[in-house]
């Protein structure tokens, strides 16, 4: 009995330490082009092809979103309306214009209500208005592209455009969006070149819906954490629906999202708390962001290809499936770790001019995190330094000093400046060795000395001679 049980505890030690220390292969899934990062920190956590260039579809539409924020941005800091009328000279001066014009649009006539590159009212950040052109829906006529309903000559807030372009995926909204603010597309290739975006990625339109516009996984999750670092955006890309306001056209409108992992449903998963689907009929696209276990996901799944056949009683794999299977490898196989807690002591330096101590501690302010491996022993992550050879008192507690790096292998998982622990005072002791290890002070010392000394010498001479 006694015989059985320990074989019994040792089969269960072995699986165990199996468990704990094989960390599950990566997922080889059906799409051309995966990356998934840590949200807070850029650890990699997956990566299947990429770097390589597919179409966008709607994915396009977060960096819409993203640059059309941005310059809501700029107009809300100074909404001066002459600074506005000289830079757009057909730009109605008086609210009683705008309305003729919005009128005369609403009719028909002319383009756009709001000439290109304005709104309605730079002064109401995302409760300013424009007007619906009708040149955006003779583009969109004809190519199926999703929308939301807006009619041309609709007076429509840029929250609703915003959010229509979000959560229905709205072409509409998103080329709406951009006329208001005379074309986004050349901002968006811009503020990709900003963010580090390869040359795999640009942008020919606000809406996605050419094929021309392109990306690459690992571009688009650096465009994807950009958007994270928007409140509005990360709040509306986890609504489920969302009330369109009323305006001159009809009456308040409720809008539903395409992302099908915030529904109840085969491809529902809880994780995810956004963001933002992208498709075309031969095509599926996914950037997410999912929360669990403390680890925050930011990841993008483009090129899946849907079957063209799915088993009787089965649903159908989408992106969606793709990123449920990503998302599974991640929470199973990594965890949040801190590196280093802040205040930590993590190295000290040499200190100069100071009788008193002759090393500070280095620290951090703030606590250093990273997401590893499972598996990852302690004694395998590693500490790059770049600091000075030594410091010289006095030093004010709190002094930047210089950085630390933290590396598994050759992947550098985080990286953070280093302070002065405490207060070095200098003083007398202190200064005279500093001067004592100072080489041109020491080379003019002894210049002067041996000066002094000849001077001596000549003088003994001197007497000597007298004497005789």
């Amino acid at each position: 009995m006694v015989c059985a049980m320990r074989k019994i505890f040792v089969l269960a030690a072995f699986v165990f330490s199996l468990h704990s220390v094989c960390a599950l292969p990566p997922p080889v899934v059906a799409a051309k082009s995966c990356f998934f990062v840590d949200a807070d920190t850029g650890n990699e956590l997956f990566k299947q092809g990429e770097n390589n260039k597919e179409k966008t579809a709607s994915l396009a539409k977060i960096m819409t979103v993203l640059v059309a924020l941005e310059e809501v941005e700029k107009r809300s800091i100074k909404p001066s309306a002459s600074a506005v009328q000289k830079k757009n000279p057909n730009l109605p001066a008086q609210p009683q214009a705008a309305k003729k014009v919005a009128a005369e649009a609403a009719a028909g006539v002319g383009a756009s209500v709001v000439p290109a590159g304005q709104v309605a009212s730079d002064n109401k950040g995302l409760g300013a208005t424009t007007v619906a052109p009708r040149a955006v829906f003779d583009r969109l006529y004809g190519t199926h592209a999703a929308a939301v309903g807006i009619s041309a000559g609709e007076e429509v807030t840029l929250r609703d455009l915003v959010a229509a372009t979000m959560i229905a995926s709205g072409c509409d909204g998103a080329e709406i969006l951009s006329h208001a603010f005379g074309g986004l597309v050349g901002a968006m290739n811009d503020k990709a070149t900003l963010l580090g975006c390869s040359k795999n990625t640009h942008f020919v339109d606000a809406s996605g819906i050419s094929e021309e516009n392109v990306s690459t996984a690992r571009d688009m999750v650096l465009i994807l954490r950009e958007a994270l670092t928007k409140p509005v955006l990360v709040d509306l890309a986890a609504k489920k629906t969302y009330q369109m306001s009323q305006t001159n056209k009809r009456k308040e409108t409720t809008i539903y999202t395409t992302n099908q992992m915030l529904l109840c449903g085969p491809y529902h998963d809880s994780r995810v708390t956004g963001f933002k689907t992208g498709s075309f009929p031969d095509l599926q696209n996914f950037a997410s962001f999912s929360c669990h276990k403390g680890m925050n996901v930011a990841g993008v799944v483009m090129g899946f290809c849907p079957p063209q056949e799915t088993k009787e009683g089965e649903f159908p794999p989408k992106a969606f499936t793709v990123t449920k299977q990503i998302l599974d490898y991640i929470y199973s196989n990594y965890e949040r770790r801190t590196l280093a807690a802040a205040g930590a002591l993590l190295n000290e330096i040499r200190v100069r001019g100071s009788g008193e101590v002759d090393h500070v501690g280095l620290v951090t302010k703030i606590d250093i995190l990273a997401t590893l491996p499972k598996d990852t022993k302690s004694g395998m992550v590693t500490k790059q330094f770049a600091l000075p050879a030594f410091l010289v008192a006095p030093i004010v507690a709190g002094t930047k000093i210089g950085t630390v790096s933290f590396y598994l292998g050759q992947n550098k998982l985080a990286e953070a400046d280093l302070f002065t622990s405490k207060v070095i005072k200098s003083d007398f002791v202190g200064q005279v060795s500093l001067l004592l290890r100072d080489k041109r002070f020491v080379g003019a010392l002894s210049v002067v000395a041996a000066a002094l000394l000849l001077v001596v010498i000549r003088k003994r001479n001197l007497r000597r001679r007298r004497r005789r």
